[in-house]
């Protein structure tokens, strides 16, 4: 399980490049931008 504050957190873990890494990962430059409204939220 990912922390909150890990830059891969909930990240889609489908269709993705798995040669991507931590090391390689930038945050806002996925293929395809994606966000998650307030009734997906967990509680």
């Amino acid at each position: 399980m990912r922390s909150a504050t890990h830059p891969m957190y909930l990240r889609p873990l489908i269709n993705r490049n798995p040669a991507q890494t931590n090391r390689t990962f930038a945050n806002g430059y996925d293929q395809a931008p994606w966000a998650m409204g307030p009734d997906q939220y967990d509680g």
